[in-house]
């Protein structure tokens, strides 16, 4: 059952529970505080809606999906005084914040002594500066709940304004994009698309792959922990992904299958890959072993996001530009200044770029 949508305004569309709406009017008798009441209940279970939807996809059925979203983003999308509406929903069995044991080193730090008989101490999942408060629905509306259209004030990003440009140039009314809770990717109507409808239209375009950009983004990050020496660099000598199946004893003659084999140990769950895989890694590489098993994958995906969306296509010379994960598509008459752009652009200097006629 999908809850909420955007319409063709881009106006946020969905379904109120009916015990909420009834605690709104008794709660606010200020119609402009019951709306941005429901309007924060709404921003949250669209994105909590679009991480289950993304989760089930991945073949992930977990109890409980949180987003992480940060008070700029409230404060951008609903308004300053956010945290009154928040705190109503919490307490109110709504939303949930994900929260996290206090161990034995945080509990002394903070002066608190427990009994090995007492309930454990539960705090809110995040750092001040660092992550942001996660958020879950506890209370899901029904098909028979009433319905509302929230305007949103969010000011998009500049690369989100080039991929709406973008889309729209080429036809797409309904221009759809959200990002996803693991790497921050941005996604559209053409994410999955693109390679079949861009090639039936009248149109040129310009396709640019930054390839072996994980691995690059892996490489940077050891070199600059100050392990210069580490066995995982002598990967790069030649084509990263060939000479790690061949460290594997994988086939090498379909890259793109062990480029897939190398995502999915870098970023999927241990039954996800063999175990004698893992042993394998943990010998020939024992800190990049290490660093994946404290996260690495996610960290990275966020870097090459960052990298790609803000640094990349948010200052690129161009006003229209479709964004896929590592890489991005141009019309062709932009393709001189788009060039000479990152030529210059340090940040890109150690990755290889193809470009490619769509």
């Amino acid at each position: 059952m999908k809850f909420t949508h955007y319409d063709y305004e881009n106006n946020l569309v969905g379904l109120i529970p009916k015990r909420l709406l009834e605690l709104s009017e008794r709660e606010f008798k200020n119609r402009s505080s019951r709306n941005t009441l429901l309007k924060t209940y709404c921003l949250i279970l669209s994105k909590v809606e679009t991480e289950i939807k993304r989760g089930r996809n991945r073949g992930d059925e977990k109890k409980k999906y949180y987003v992480s979203l940060s008070s700029k983003y409230f404060r951008k999308s609903i308004l300053t005084g956010y945290k009154r509406y928040l705190d109503f929903l919490i307490s109110h069995g709504f939303v949930e914040v994900r929260k996290r044991e206090l161990d034995f080193h945080e509990r002394r730090k903070r002066g608190i002594y427990i009994d090995i008989h007492d309930d454990p101490i539960f705090v809110e999942s995040y750092q001040v500066g660092t992550r942001s408060k996660e958020y879950t629905i506890k209370e899901f509306p029904v098909l028979s709940d009433q319905e509302l259209r929230f305007p949103l004030r969010i000011k998009e990003s500049p690369c989100r304004i080039k991929n709406r440009r973008f889309l729209e140039s080429v036809g797409i009314e309904d221009v759809k994009m959200s990002s996803d809770q693991y790497g921050y990717r941005l996604y559209h109507n053409l994410t999955n698309s693109y390679k079949k409808v861009l090639p039936q239209l009248d149109q040129d375009f310009i396709g640019y792959d930054i390839k072996t950009s994980i691995p690059y983004q892996i490489k940077e990050y050891i070199k600059k922990k100050g392990y210069n020496d580490d066995p995982f660099l002598e990967l790069f000598d030649g084509d990263f992904y060939e000479n790690w199946g061949s460290v594997l004893g994988m086939d090498i003659s379909d890259r793109k299958k062990v480029k897939r084999s190398f995502n999915t140990y870098l970023n999927g769950k241990s039954n996800d890959y063999p175990p004698d895989l893992d042993e394998i890694v943990k010998h020939k590489f024992p800190l990049f072993h290490s660093l994946k098993s404290k996260g690495l994958g996610k960290k990275m995906v966020r870097v090459e996001t960052d990298l790609m969306l803000n640094k990349v296509i948010g200052n690129i010379p161009a006003e229209k530009v479709l964004t896929i994960h590592d890489g991005f598509i141009v019309f062709r008459n932009d393709i001189v200044i788009v060039d000479k752009y990152l030529n210059d652009l340090n940040e890109l200097k150690e990755f290889t770029i193809v470009k490619k006629r769509m």
